[in-house]
């Protein structure tokens, strides 16, 4: 009840003042009467999906075995598009034409009776996403809160008879992310994977802290209980069994209207009420200031045109870099299309049910400060690019503001940035030692 609840405020707070253009269901008449008189029209159907993967969105087509016509609706806005285009097989073209006559987006992909799998674009192509919808009804309008399907999952085993951990995120149709944590390599590596329609595995592509290569790990079965996997780190291969030994629920904020979208999962924790008001505490901060800027902006535009569509973007994720049954770390972010790059990062006790920070984890009246500047600036030096003259005028003056908790030590990082993305040095804990609270 109350992860229902942070997601019905968050929502209010975003849809507040919204200025969309609210419709009715669509009939199988009013598609019929936009092709030309007389014209018999072969079928009409309805599909029903999502955008991106979080957008809840409905088409109803019809064709008359030449062309295509019809109406795509966002769900939660109510915000629609008429459609059309030429019939061509199982290739799908169609415009889709604003309020004002003019075509403010492009869908293509493959068509069947049984779904659409397309992609969105702009009109100018600047701008885009996917589409996957599957056969629907008429009465078919109901939201499924984009965060069904995404998850946070962390798997336990052993790798040549030591400590391996799994932290998997999916975070959305097919696509993870996480790190695999070996005791042996005493290193924290960061994965990515994809599965595929007709693959029962997912290939992880591993990659330390300096952006090298460290192999793949095939697992199968991720999602479940008992995860299967084999780690090829090119050298050797060798199979890990791992067992989930804990979960994060994901939650999401989404819309969608005609220059809006808002696309922001966030983690919950069962049992942890605390933390989970921490985190919508963060993220009700930054939508509540995103959401003033955006009707502003919105509100500032008088006559909206097919330039407009879509520009107003808001994201937000999480990555989760470490968590057992007494603490967790992780990573929030927050961007938009005008105020840029937002992050926050999140040490928390979960038996003392609080925030840790520096003063925490380290004794005062050491030289630890010193120590870590020291040992990041070493350890930059190790980077591929260290050498260009660029990344060198840059991370000699940045500052590695931000700090999570891993398997193996303490991460420190920098804020994003445009072009070397967040800097990431791990100070391992036996080095940290002299500095370290009991």
């Amino acid at each position: 009840m109350r992860n229902t609840m942070i997601t019905s405020v968050l929502l209010l707070i975003f849809l507040a003042s919204q200025q969309a253009i609210f419709a009715q269901p669509v009939s199988e008449t009013e598609v019929k009467d936009l092709f030309k008189s007389g014209t018999y029209v072969w079928w009409v159907r309805h599909y029903k999906g999502l955008m991106n993967d979080v957008h809840d969105v409905a088409i109803i087509l019809g064709a008359d075995g030449e062309t295509y016509h019809g109406y795509i609706t966002y769900l939660r806005s109510k915000t629609r598009f008429q459609l059309y285009g030429d019939a061509d097989g199982s290739k799908l073209k169609l415009y889709e034409v604003d309020t004002t006559g003019k075509v403010s987006g492009i869908i293509k992909g493959e068509i069947s009776p049984l779904q659409i799998k397309a992609n969105w674009q702009n009109h100018t192509n600047k701008i885009g996403g996917t589409l996957l919808l599957k056969k629907g009804t008429a009465a078919d309008t109901a939201l499924t809160f984009c965060g069904t399907d995404k998850w946070t999952q962390i798997y336990e085993g052993l790798y040549y008879g030591k400590k391996a951990k799994l932290i998997v995120q999916h975070y959305t149709s097919g696509q993870y992310k996480g790190s695999f944590f070996t005791e042996k390599n005493d290193a924290t590596f960061k994965l990515e994977g994809r599965s595929g329609e007709e693959k029962a595995s997912i290939d992880f592509f591993l990659e330390d802290g300096n952006f090298n290569k460290k192999g793949v790990l095939t697992c199968r079965n991720i999602g479940t209980a008992n995860v299967n996997c084999i780690y090829d780190d090119s050298l050797n291969i060798y199979s890990v069994s791992l067992k989930k030994s804990g979960e994060l629920k994901v939650h999401c904020v989404e819309y969608a209207d005609y220059m809006r979208r808002l696309d922001v999962v966030y983690p919950q924790l069962d049992g942890a009420d605390d933390f989970n008001q921490l985190i919508y505490q963060q993220y009700n901060q930054w939508l509540k200031k995103a959401e003033k800027t955006a009707r502003i902006k919105s509100d500032s535009i008088v006559k909206k045109s097919s330039d407009d569509r879509a520009m107003l973007r808001t994201y937000g994720w999480y990555d989760v870099e470490y968590f057992d049954e007494n603490s967790i770390s992780l990573r929030l972010v927050f961007v938009n299309t005008w105020a840029g790059y937002q992050e926050r990062t999140i040490n928390y006790d979960l038996i003392a049910k609080k925030e840790l920070g520096m003063s925490d984890i380290f004794k005062e009246g050491t030289s630890y400060q010193e120590y870590i500047r020291s040992y990041i600036s070493n350890a930059l030096r190790e980077r591929p690019f260290y050498k260009d003259e660029a990344y060198y005028n840059w991370v000699k003056k940045v500052v590695f503001k931000h700090f999570t908790l891993r398997e193996n030590g303490v991460s420190f990082s920098t804020k994003f940035n445009g072009m070397y993305g967040v800097q990431e040095v791990t100070i391992p804990y036996e080095d940290l030692k002299p500095y370290l609270s009991d």
